[in-house]
């Protein structure tokens, strides 16, 4: 948002500003993987659940800036949201960093990388979850609200499945279990999606 010279930023704009900026760093990490092993391995060399745990890293993110943007407008700045929101961010980043090698040619496939490492990236996907689920729900006291309850589901669906995954080493299951995360975000987007309105 554009603001004229001398008007005032409000607080949770200056809030969102550092926290948003945080969360880019995980997606920019993901970006960056995915481009220098597509480079070195071509499309063939990929794998299959490597690029499914990318994409779903990417979505699972984007709900990080969304619950931001609904729960916290009205809440008033403090340095310890600053540093909550720091805490979740850096945390989601720690776990995206191990979705790809940082050296490629050490692995004679991505797959065999996503099995090594996915317990660090599902076990970090699952705290910054829950940190974020404890502030935007039950702290500020509408666990239990109508509004609250579809969010209960979603949450309750994303820790379960990525706890399963963190232990199963069927690569079939792991590919399913990915692939119903990713839809069930698609879903989720295409049911809140509303069009521009006319000016």
């Amino acid at each position: 948002m554009r603001h004229s010279r001398g008007a005032r930023v409000s607080p949770f704009e200056f809030f969102f500003s550092f926290y948003g900026l945080l969360l880019s760093l995980s997606v920019a990490v993901v970006l960056v993987g995915f481009v220098k092993a597509l480079k070195l391995r071509g499309w063939s060399g990929l794998g299959y659940l490597t690029p499914l745990l990318a994409l779903f890293i990417l979505f699972d993110i984007s709900t990080f800036w969304a619950w931001a943007w609904t729960s916290f407008r009205d809440v008033p700045f403090s340095y310890g949201l600053l540093v909550l929101g720091m805490v979740i961010a850096l945390t989601y980043f720690a776990a995206a960093s191990f979705v790809f090698p940082e050296d490629d040619e050490t692995w004679a496939s991505l797959d065999l990388h996503y099995e090594a490492r996915k317990r660090f990236v599902f076990g970090g996907v699952i705290l910054s979850n829950v940190i974020m689920y404890l502030w935007s729900g039950i702290l500020p006291g509408h666990f239990l609200t109508p509004e609250f309850m579809m969010p209960n589901f979603y949450f309750s669906f994303l820790v379960i499945t990525l706890a399963v995954l963190a232990f199963v080493q069927n690569r079939r299951v792991n590919a399913a279990v990915l692939a119903a995360n990713i839809s069930l975000y698609l879903w989720s987007a295409a049911a809140s999606f509303r069009p521009p309105t006319p000016a």
